[in-house]
């Protein structure tokens, strides 16, 4: 691997970092409306087993005739229990039923299930989680950042990403970075268009010439335009991502400030989260590894060459802190040998404000082509 210059973090640019987040943390989360964790759980009362299939059976042959539907749900209703996912129960308050399965059918969003069911049979599902042996388990629900599909939202907006919802389960979005390696804003050279669901998303990544001129916070780009694609799974509490670019003509075009061009060539990353929760919160624990790549690229009478790379593989570990009200939440975390701060607050039920602040330079001499700290700021809206 060929040396990198690099530079050091000064230890008044960290202070400011460090206080400049402590002050948003105590940013009031007035205005926001609790919202209890999601859950999912079995239907283990035969009763009400019973029930629902009728009522779903009524629903598809008189209410909105749907003949798969109606079809798939008498031949299965015996073979498979209905899974329910929903929020946790309050004094006073039953919960709410976001989507119910049966076998491979699903059943959303709550208004349909409203109406499908029946406001009686609807609150007896929904208080159904604290029957014995339901299988009840707490589910990760991002109702703070973009990858949101449990509140309903069909746009969501922030300065680094745009996602529009063309159903409860499929999404497009344009977005700008890679924030998964701490590359926020436009420091990556990339952006991103593609689309998502609640288990995947994919993307191609196109170059992007601006970001090599500092505005306010946002520091400027120090790694070169690239094509690419990019990709992300969930497969229960484990998260796989994958990321590849290359140089071409859009690397060396584009504005530049750097001395050498380099460009971010490949990331990956493999995580497990566990989820769990005490009397103050909601906590996920996550833990992994992660690859990053970056490669130093020539142009020479119109050939590009590769002529050096810097590879780091790097373990991954955070703690997420979420309040029962969801208005709050913390994370405090470990990648690509960088620290990591996050802190999240719902300011209202349609605005929220986003703080990441990542030190590359705090136990560690950052590259040419990172920042030895960078502060992002962004509010987020949804509606």
């Amino acid at each position: 691997m060929h040396a990198i210059p690099t530079r050091s973090l000064p230890v008044s640019a960290r202070r400011r970092a460090l206080h400049a987040l402590l002050v948003l943390a105590l940013f009031p989360a007035a205005g926001g409306v609790a919202c209890a964790q999601l859950r999912e759980w079995t239907v283990v009362d035969a009763a009400l087993q019973t029930a629902t299939t009728q009522a779903l059976e009524r629903y598809y042959s008189v209410v909105t005739p749907d003949s798969i539907r109606l079809h798939y749900i008498e031949r299965n209703s015996r073979s498979f229990p209905y899974r329910i996912r929903g929020t946790a129960d309050a004094p006073g308050h039953p919960g709410v039923v976001v989507l119910m399965t049966l076998g491979q059918l699903t059943i959303f969003p709550e208004s349909n299930i409203r109406v499908a069911l029946g406001e009686d049979l609807y609150r007896l599902l929904a208080a159904s989680r604290s029957a014995g042996g339901s299988d009840d388990r707490l589910l990760p629900n991002d109702t703070f950042g973009a990858d949101d599909w449990s509140s309903g939202a069909r746009v969501i907006v922030s300065f680094d990403r745009l996602d529009a919802h063309v159903s409860p389960t499929v999404g497009v979005f344009a977005a700008i970075g890679a924030p998964e390696s701490n590359q926020f804003w436009w420091c990556d050279g990339t952006w991103r268009l593609g689309m998502a669901t609640p288990n995947w998303e994919c993307a191609l990544l196109l170059p992007m010439a601006g970001g090599a001129t500092p505005v306010g916070p946002f520091r400027e780009r120090l790694l070169a335009p690239a094509w690419g694609a990019a990709a992300a799974a969930h497969a229960g509490d484990v998260t796989m991502r994958a990321r590849f670019a290359t140089p071409g003509d859009a690397s060396f075009d584009a504005a530049h400030i750097g001395r050498d061009y380099f460009v971010h060539t490949a990331s990956g990353e493999a995580s497990y989260r566990y989820l769990t929760e005490a009397g103050i919160g909601a906590f996920q624990f996550d833990v992994g590894v992660t690859y990053n790549e970056y490669a130093r690229a020539r142009r020479d009478a119109g050939e590009i060459t590769l002529t050096g790379h810097a590879r780091r593989l790097s373990p991954l570990g955070a703690v997420t802190w979420t309040n029962q009200e969801s208005t709050l939440r913390w994370r405090a975390g470990f990648n690509d040998f960088t620290p990591q701060l996050l802190f999240e607050a719902r300011l209202t039920s349609h605005l929220w404000l986003e703080t990441d602040l990542a030190c590359a330079g705090l136990f560690r001499d950052p590259a040419s082509f990172e920042h030895p700290f960078y502060l992002y700021i962004t509010p987020r809206i949804k509606f």
